[in-house]
Order: C-alpha cells, then structure tokens, then sequence
C-alpha cells in the first residue's frame, strides 16, 4: 500500500548519507552533513495559493536551493537523489489526495529550454520524472506511472531568475504548448523541481486543458515558503 511505503520513508532517507563531504558545505564525513539536514526537512503537503491541487515538500531556503542548482547544473547524483525522493513523495501524497484512488498517471515535466539542455547536457526535469516512474512502478501496485515530455516550448522565454511575478507571468503567457496530435484519457501530474510564484505550472495547466487533458495537480520537491500552511504534519527528518 501507498500508506506504507510512506512510513518507510526515514529508513530510505537515512541511505542517503555516506562517507565523504557535504554536498552543500563540504564539511565533515558525511555527504549531508547534520546542520545542513536540519534546513532540509521532508515533509510533502499540499501548498497554498493555487486554483488547482500543488503538493510540495521541502521550503526553498538556501540549503534546498544549493541542492537543487548542484543537481541541475552539475548533475551530482547525491543532490539528484534528494529532488528525486521529494518529488516522488509529493506525488504519492496528491494521488493520495484524491476522492478515488487513480488508477494510472501520466507524470509530465515542466519543459527546459533548449539553451538549459545543451549547458546540462540533457534535460533535468524529464530525466528525473522518468526515473521516478520507473522507481514507483517497481515499489507500487496499486498505480501504474508512465513520464512523458508531453509539454513543449511555444517560443522563447527569458531567464526568470531576477524577474517579478508580473513579469513572469507576462514572460509565459501561452510559451507551453501540448505535443501535435497527442490525446490521452490518463490523468496527468506535472513534474518540476521548485514552485515559487506558481507562473510555470499555472502556464502548464493552462496548455494541457486546452486540449482538454485532466490535470491531477502537480508535483514539486521545493516551494516557497510563504506557500506552505502555516499548521502542517509533523516532518520526516534523515534520522
């Protein structure tokens, strides 16, 4: 069951810690070391501020964004396995958020532009989903996951990095479009690492019902922290 798989989690965490440096700080033997584990606090819960359902886990504060930039940009399997884990309990908890249990899900990625793959040397976002559907096929049975880079970029869009949210909103007005002549009947989650003003998912909910596709929600690893209930479930330490 889902419910059980998740009481496993602390366990499946702890295997992430081995003998060699922080991936953060780079003190000390451990590869998380435990004053940065004490900024990354695993706990995934539906997030405020949005017309449609977005679970999240960890607060985007400096220790989550060191990890998310050195698993993008210099693809450190440690780091990875962390925005990996994340996400993957952000989904269990939305398909366990809902009324009836789906039966399958279709785990669609936010879309990297081409500039972001060649400087990555792949796609980030695409290649984490893929991983996480083939991870929950083998731990669940109850549902059944396929990834697919279903949505695609309408035209270019600028760096969001030091933009407001007006601005991003204006920047990604209809730049997502759904691949030419795909339909499916599955229910979809959208895939990305963080969610900060929400402008990228409400994008991508806009071009996937469009084309009249049901939207589960989507899934995060990292949110700001303004978005987060201010009462929440008790969180999922490394220990």
């Amino acid at each position: 069951m889902i419910t059980q798989y998740l009481s496993s989690i602390s366990a499946g965490l702890r295997s992430l810690v081995f003998d060699s440096s922080c991936i953060i700080c780079g003190s000390g033997k451990l590869e998380f070391c435990v004053t940065c584990q004490a900024q990354w606090r695993s706990n995934p819960r539906q997030i405020t501020g949005e017309s449609f359902k977005v679970f999240s886990s960890i607060s985007y504060n400096e220790v989550a964004r060191s990890v998310v930039l050195t698993a993008k940009e210099n693809s450190l399997n440690a780091a990875r396995r962390l925005i990996t884990r994340e996400i993957k309990l952000t989904i269990e908890r939305l398909c366990l958020s809902e009324r009836k249990l789906p039966r399958e899900v279709l785990l669609v990625p936010i879309p990297s532009s081409e500039r972001a793959k060649r400087r990555r040397g792949g796609d980030f976002i695409l290649e984490i989903s893929r991983a996480i559907s083939a991870e929950l096929n083998q731990e669940l049975d109850e549902i059944r996951f396929a990834s697919r880079s279903l949505l695609q970029m309408n035209r270019k869009i600028l760096d969001q990095t030091k933009l407001t949210q007006s601005q991003r909103e204006s920047n990604l007005s209809g730049a997502f479009k759904v691949a030419p002549d795909f339909f499916t009947v599955t229910p979809i989650i959208i895939i990305d690492d963080v969610v900060t003003t929400g402008s990228t998912l409400r994008e991508a909910v806009r071009a996937l019902k469009e084309r009249n596709l049901t939207v589960l929600g989507a899934a995060t690893a990292c949110a700001s922290q303004r978005r987060f209930p201010i009462r929440s479930p008790n969180t999922i330490g490394l220990y």
